[in-house]
């Protein structure tokens, strides 16, 4: 047979279709009842037949050309030209080629007119548009299936190829970004473990506190500090503790008493803080154990059932890009992976009463961005009272209402993430999304809020660590 091999056989059949399932992925519907496929990717390259197209994505601005030049034409030409394959198609008195470029990692499909001018081609930066189409030369040469049961092998083949290579795609990115939910669960407990350590400096405060007690009625009305022998110890140890003299403050025993007062509030917050670290550490152990056995799972995935259903666990854990991880493709060069930025939002994620999600802005920017394009219309948002903090926002379905256990979960939220955090009571502010909006030229995180209520928050450290402690890694 000739150069042009067995596809040469199937001259005179008409075009019924043409698609793209996928990228560098080609198939041409005729109506002799079988589909050209090319694959030009290094992943999945040859040429072949197969039955029935293979189903893939929606139509490219490719595939939409292909389709406006080629359906209805007649395939009247199949040759080799260097490192491509063209097929010429005849419509009426126009004839309109398609090259299929062998070359480089992912190769190129070029759309050509009569007069071999390049009209469209999926590497625009190789083959511009309005250029005379010129093909790369053959590395080595370039061979078409020589039979019909050759043509048949070839095609399966392609169409295996091209979905295997896109499942390990969607695989070892999956993988990527379990790993890289482990590294920050990782992180997680090796912050938490600096917060509890600094949380053992509590008994040594409450103890400088009930010295400065002890000897309060000691200090000079003109003393900045005070030095303090703990005989507890052996030997006795001294302690130096500061005296802040504050114009119109409290002098002598006064700010003694107020320092002890102060020394015993730290305590109690790092108290608190131990408490609910303790509780996150807990928590963010399991999710790190759960994590590490989703990677092992990952490698050995086999088939995309198994890798959806992984892709769900991953992101219930909180994992980021889980479910991006499986738009992945074979086409797409690792160095594409890594300049594309890393998916991320703007707040954290906390699991409240009835496992609903509260969301809390990072920052001032992140608060804008929050309330102004993730929050919907009857999203509940919160507040606290006339004190910088944090926007929180509680998704609810249209015509619900926040209810009671829910709306304080998010309340001691926006409570702790503001400057009133450790306060005993907290006015914190809430309306529906609706009514909060953003002046012109205002400040990051500044908003104007109609119709909002208030509730006067009593803190309850246990809602607090429950709430801290079901923190999602998102």
């Amino acid at each position: 047979m000739d150069q042009a091999g067995a596809l040469a056989a199937l001259s005179g059949a008409r075009v019924r279709r043409v698609d793209l399932p996928a990228p560098r992925l080609l198939a041409i519907a005729l109506d002799a009842g079988c589909t050209i496929v090319v694959g030009t990717a290094r992943s999945a390259r040859g040429v072949g037949i197969v039955d029935a197209p293979p189903k893939g994505e929606p139509a490219t601005a490719l595939a939409r050309k292909l389709r406006l030049h080629l359906e209805g034409g007649e395939l009247v030409e199949v040759r080799v030209d260097g490192a491509a394959i063209v097929l010429a198609f005849r419509r009426g008195a126009e004839v309109a080629s398609l090259a299929c470029v062998f070359d480089g990692a992912e190769g190129a499909l070029v759309l050509l007119d009569g007069a071999q001018q390049i009209l469209h081609a999926s590497d625009g930066r190789t083959f511009a548009t309005g250029e005379r189409f010129t093909a790369p030369p053959a590395r080595v040469p370039l061979l078409l299936p020589q039979s019909l049961a050759e043509l048949e092998t070839a095609g399966d083949a392609v169409v295996r190829a091209r979905a295997a290579a896109d499942f390990e795609a969607r695989r070892v990115a999956l993988g990527r970004a379990v790993r890289r939910g482990l590294e920050r669960a990782s992180r997680r407990l090796v912050a938490i473990g600096r917060d509890l350590s600094a949380s053992a400096e509590a008994d040594t405060l409450r103890m400088r506190a009930s010295l400065l007690l002890a000897h309060a009625h000691e200090v000079a009305d003109d003393a900045t500090e005070i030095v303090l022998l703990d005989e507890s110890h052996e030997p006795p140890q001294r302690h130096t503790i500061a005296l802040p003299r504050e114009h119109g403050g409290p002098t002598g025993s006064r700010a003694a008493i107020a320092a002890a007062q102060k020394l015993f509030v730290r305590a109690r917050k790092l108290d608190t803080g131990a408490r609910i670290a303790v509780e996150r550490q807990r928590r963010t152990e399991d999710e790190r154990t759960k994590i590490a056995a989703l990677v092992e799972r990952v490698d050995a995935a086999s088939d995309d059932r198994a890798l959806h259903a992984l892709a769900a666990e991953a992101h219930a854990l909180g994992v980021v890009g889980a479910r991006g991880a499986l738009e992945a493709r074979a086409d797409v060069s690792e160095k594409k992976r890594r300049d594309r930025p890393e998916e991320r939002v703007p707040y954290r994620r906390f699991v409240a009463s009835g496992e609903r999600p509260v969301f809390v802005g990072r920052g001032a920017a992140d608060n804008d961005a929050l309330t102004q394009k993730h929050a919907r219309p009857q999203d509940l948002w919160l507040h606290a009272r006339g004190i910088p903090g944090a926007h929180v926002v509680v998704p609810l379905g249209r015509g619900e209402t926040c209810p009671p256990e829910l709306l304080l979960d998010a309340a001691t939220l926006a409570a702790h993430f503001s400057d009133a955090r450790g306060e005993p009571i907290v006015d914190v502010l809430h309306a529906p999304k609706r009514f909060v909006r953003k002046p012109r030229r205002s400040a990051p995180g500044a908003v104007v809020v109609d119709r909002e209520k208030v509730i006067a928050l009593r803190l309850e450290p246990k809602r607090l660590a429950r709430l801290l402690a079901a923190e999602s890694l998102a």
